[in-house]
């Protein structure tokens, strides 16, 4: 098989996958086996007409493979046009999902498949047939009494029965030799064999988008990273299921996580009660109204303490925290009041001191230089004011200087920074105005009037960043434009017209949603990926 004749089949295969639709769970899941770990479902029929993949041609990416096929061998070409103009001659059922999943049963028998289903076997054998003649394959089609099968490559293989079909990879050399065997034991599975039993993979078949994944954290237990958590915390952290939700919606991608938890995860989770707090919503009287980006989080500051004490290793670490910083580790965690909030609102040029090697001298001077900084803060709430006191009183003198009501020192030994903190909070800040402002009890304008308000205050965790670098400060924007270089600044272009915000949320421990929103507001966002990529391709690969 040529070059090109690949790109032809690789082509029209994935042309049977865009033009199969999805309808919720059906028969075909037999042939998912219950053991497998990790799961693909993909709801092609809401994808086609988000991204107008039923108009192929208006793509200009399309039409350049489908002008080298028709290059190289017009027959093919004449194929690939029949299936774009009547699809349902290929035999497959434009009415079902499709899933891919993993198969890792041992060392030579480890497979990636994609399972579809099938309005015709008859029909998906001609059409075969036709496509391994178009393309060269030179090999024949295997027609059983249990089902047919085709080999394409030395690890890729198609069998289809009883209006199911597997396209099916061997992901290590050991497993092409089984590839066969493997697609008629998937085929022939009985349902008890196979993860329609699962309830939380029913569960998550029955809340499907876009594009879904569904995982069992079995998958990696024999990591080592995983092996040593698990050890650490005493508790078996295998068979917690986490499903991926992906929407494409007008103008944003929403995703949304959730984990269901075995037991052992369930009790931990019940037991210390992480997320048992309110946010302090006073913190956000001493972050600006507007900002670029903001994080904030809300935990229970004792229940990791609790999980932290029942680490291995916990003893050792309290005895050398203990000498360094004459404080348990207690001390410390509990003089914590869990609410933190993060604010990045500005860009500004400030002076910042540093050691410059001398080279007339010999030695390193210290040197001021202007620099575009970020303008951040941080506020965070206080239980234990002496023991904020103590941490401080471990610093030198010169490093931590009392201003007015405030300290000052310098982030990476170079950037001015200020520390100011009473009975109930604190704030860390490269901002004047913000720290002056402390005695105050914030800023005028300030995170409190603003819609993120509710966002912060009822999630445990909360996130958004601005990505339009318009948005964005202008001596930010000259330093970029400056450095970008013509290549550069075709990209900041693209990206500026393509990108607008992402944002996070968590509501529970075990779920969680991002949302990354386009500057499009007209089109559905996955159009308005596909298009952006169509259009700039070329540019983007430097063709």
């Amino acid at each position: 098989m040529t070059t090109k004749q690949f790109k032809a089949f690789i082509l029209i295969t994935s042309l049977l996958i865009v033009f199969t639709s999805c309808k919720k769970s059906t028969n075909t899941t037999n042939a998912i086996p219950k053991d497998t770990n990790f799961v693909m479902a993909i709801d092609m029929y809401s994808l086609i007409k988000k991204g107008q993949l039923n108009e192929l041609s208006k793509f200009d990416f399309f039409n350049t493979v489908k002008k080298e096929i028709r290059s190289e061998d017009k027959k093919t070409a004449r194929f690939l046009n029949d299936i774009l103009d009547n699809p349902t001659k290929t035999g497959v059922n434009y009415k079902k999902e499709i899933f891919v999943y993993t198969i890792d049963k041992s060392k030579n028998e480890k497979f990636m498949s994609v399972l579809f289903s099938l309005t015709s076997d008859s029909k998906f054998t001609e059409f075969v047939s036709e496509l391994s003649e178009k393309t060269n394959i030179d090999k024949d089609i295997v027609k059983n009494e249990n089902y047919n099968f085709i080999q394409i490559e030395r690890n890729i293989a198609i069998g289809w029965k009883n209006k199911k079909a597997i396209l099916l990879t061997a992901t290590n050399f050991k497993s092409k030799k089984h590839l066969e065997f493997e697609i008629e034991t998937l085929l022939n599975q009985k349902a008890d064999k196979s993860i329609k039993g699962n309830s939380d993979f029913n569960k998550f078949t029955s809340n499907q988008k876009d594009v879904n994944f569904w995982l069992n954290t079995s998958m990696v237990k024999g990591m080592r990273e995983f092996i040593s958590i698990s050890k650490n915390l005493n508790y078996d952290l295998s068979d917690n299921f986490i499903a991926l939700h992906l929407n494409f919606n007008k103008d944003n991608v929403h995703l949304k996580t959730n984990l269901t938890p075995n037991s052992d995860l369930k009790n931990l989770l019940k037991e210390n009660k992480y997320f048992d707090k309110s946010f302090n919503s006073s913190l956000l009287n001493y972050i600006p109204k507007e900002q670029l980006g903001v994080f904030s989080m809300v935990l229970n500051p004792k229940a990791y303490l609790n999980t932290m004490k029942k680490s291995d290793g916990y003893e050792s670490v309290e005895y050398q925290f203990r000498k360094e910083m004459n404080m348990s580790i207690d001390n410390l965690i509990t003089a914590i009041g869990g609410s933190a909030i993060f604010s990045f609102f500005d860009v500004k040029n400030q002076m910042k001191t540093f050691k410059k090697y001398d080279y007339y001298s010999g030695e390193f001077k210290e040197t001021e230089e202007e620099s575009l900084t970020p303008i951040i803060s941080l506020a965070f709430d206080i239980k234990d004011k002496a023991i904020i006191q103590k941490i401080i009183a471990k610093f030198p003198e010169d490093e931590f200087k009392i201003k007015n009501d405030y300290y000052t020192f310098k982030l990476d030994d170079q950037y001015p920074a200020y520390f100011a903190f009473n009975d109930k909070l604190g704030l860390i800040t490269n901002d004047e105005v913000s720290i002056k402002s402390f005695k105050n009890k914030g800023l005028k304008n300030n995170l409190n009037s603003s819609s993120q308000k509710s966002s912060v205050k009822n999630n445990f965790t909360y996130g958004h960043l601005k990505l339009n670098l318009n948005e964005y400060p202008i001596a930010l924007r000259n330093e970029l434009n400056n450095k970008a270089g013509r290549q550069g600044m075709q990209s900041l272009k693209l990206w500026n017209d393509f990108a607008k915000s992402i944002e996070f949320n968590q509501k529970s421990a075990t779920s969680f949603e991002v949302t990354y929103k386009l500057n499009d507001s007209k089109n559905n966002s996955l159009y308005t990926i596909l298009n952006t990529v169509d259009k700039n391709y070329k540019s983007l690969l430097g063709m």
